[in-house]
């Protein structure tokens, strides 16, 4: 019993817990004829781009849908951003599992989507995310948005990517602050991207908004140190009350999802 005890050094739990509420939130939507209408919009914090999404014309009123079918833009303030786009997407997998095939050429096929809006300004930066697929579009100033062009492909069974997104950008974003090596490097994520767009920004002296920033996390990992003493004793026929104590040490690890609005956590200790 003794020596079981003392072996037993840490046990790893998983486990998921919820603690934040999702409510309605001061927003906003444009519709078809150019309306701007002030309400209270469902704060899912959506990790795939949405296609609808609820709201309220007040705190009182009932809840209503709407889609992507009658709204142009909407936005939850000081959180984030949508605006309906017609683009020209490449709807290629990325992942082994999804059966990547061995055509170098994008698949594209035109939809009509709610982008993400990461950066706006001169230079504008949007994300699209699904349950198999990522993807970033950009445009300057009035210009049409386009995608920016990441796909992976086989050939002989080895993965190959075609990173034709850094020569986008390069032809694209000029200005004296930025050089080759800030996009020879770069990586097709969303940190890497806003980098560049930012600096492109600043460097032509553009009012921008950075709409992801505005809604990051200061912490999303915790870690939390856990002291403490274990007890254990039994009697034997030669020895009175036998007892030890040990001294106990740990570690609790909180990792905040960052979707659903921060409602999910996974914790180890």
């Amino acid at each position: 019993m003794k020596k079981q005890i003392q072996t037993i050094a840490l046990v790893i739990i998983l486990s998921f817990e919820s603690y934040s509420q999702i409510v309605f939130e001061k927003g906003y939507f444009i519709n078809n004829s150019n309306q701007k209408i002030e309400c209270l919009i469902k704060n899912v914090d959506w990790r795939n781009n949405p296609s609808e999404f609820e709201y309220k014309l007040n705190r009182n009123d009932s809840i209503k849908k709407a889609s992507i079918q009658t709204v142009k833009e909407f936005g939850i303030y000081n959180v984030s951003k949508y605006i309906r786009a017609k683009v020209r997407i490449d709807m290629s997998p990325d992942r082994l599992d999804d059966d990547i095939n061995n055509e170098m050429k994008p698949d594209f096929k035109q939809k009509v989507l709610f982008l993400k809006v990461l950066i706006e300004g001169e230079a504008s930066l949007f994300l699209y995310v699904n349950d198999y697929l990522t993807r970033f579009f950009y445009k300057l100033n009035d210009s049409e948005i386009k995608q920016l062009i990441y796909k992976k492909y086989l050939v002989n069974d080895e993965v190959r990517t075609d990173e034709h997104f850094k020569k986008q950008l390069f032809l694209d974003l000029k200005c004296k602050d930025l050089k080759l090596n800030d996009f020879e490097n770069i990586k097709y994520k969303k940190k890497d991207l806003e980098q560049v767009f930012i600096k492109y920004n600043d460097c032509k002296n553009s009012n921008y908004s950075n709409y992801d920033n505005k809604h990051k996390q200061k912490k999303n990992f915790h870690l939390i140190a856990r002291l403490g003493e274990n007890f254990s004793g039994f009697f034997n026929k030669s020895q009175d009350y036998w007892k030890n104590y040990e001294d106990r040490y740990g570690v609790e690890g909180e990792y905040i999802l960052p979707y659903n609005k921060n409602k999910w956590s996974i914790i180890a200790e």
